[in-house]
């Protein structure tokens, strides 16, 4: 995705903290070195995060598979990772006034790192594309409950509610005008949130903008 991406715009930064992941990465950009786009991007072995400084990720596998995550930092497989704030890492870049695209693929870290994003959101000129995880993130709480072997059914509309919660603190940190599917069908957000009752499931994309989608959507 990021080789592409060079392909296209004016400069791509790509964050991979899985240190696995990344080598294979770091391979896969000095073999396209010779690429007229490839100064255009920049590549990090970091995470962006709430906060700089050292965080942990941990993978359900052995890693490099593209599904680590902060959901998974109790596993057996796991590594301490440098993180850095996107607000840092704009002032740094000096990207504040910039037309920034972001697409955020980070296997259920959205459900932490989205919501310290709304000011940045609304600050400056941003297209999000969001892949959201809701399967992992109930994995992560039935694991954190599976001591409790209760199975009552207050105990599971308190699960439900809790998920439902995590949908909702999402949608409001999202503070664009627009929010559609990525086949440019709008997205209500009423209609996920009843989805996340119902059916304990939510979107699995988003795109969110200020600029209304093209064509008949």
């Amino acid at each position: 995705t990021a080789l592409y991406a060079a392909q296209l715009a004016k400069h791509v930064y790509a964050f991979e903290p899985d240190p696995l992941a990344y080598k294979e990465l770091e391979v896969n950009v000095n073999l396209n070195k010779h690429a007229g786009w490839s100064s255009r991007l920049s590549i990090y072995n970091k995470a962006i995060a709430a906060n700089s400084g050292t965080i942990k990720l941990g993978s359900r596998k052995r890693g490099g598979d593209s599904m680590s995550s902060v959901l998974f930092a109790d596993r057996e497989t796991s590594w301490e990772i440098q993180a850095i704030t996107l607000q840092q890492f704009i002032e740094d870049e000096k990207l504040q006034n910039e037309k920034l695209f972001i697409k955020m693929d980070i296997e259920g870290g959205e459900y932490e790192l989205i919501p310290g994003l709304k000011p940045l959101f609304a600050q400056y000129d941003v297209d999000l594309y969001l892949s959201v995880h809701p399967f992992y993130l109930e994995e992560s709480q039935a694991e954190v409950q599976a001591q409790d072997k209760e199975n009552s059914l207050s105990k599971r509309v308190s699960q439900r509610l809790t998920f439902v919660k995590y949908q909702v603190k999402l949608l409001r940190a999202l503070p664009f005008k627009y929010l559609y599917h990525i086949n440019g069908r709008r997205l209500s957000p009423y209609k996920q949130i009843l989805k996340a009752v119902v059916t304990g499931d939510f979107t699995h994309e988003i795109v969110a903008t200020n600029t209304k989608w093209g064509g008949k959507y």
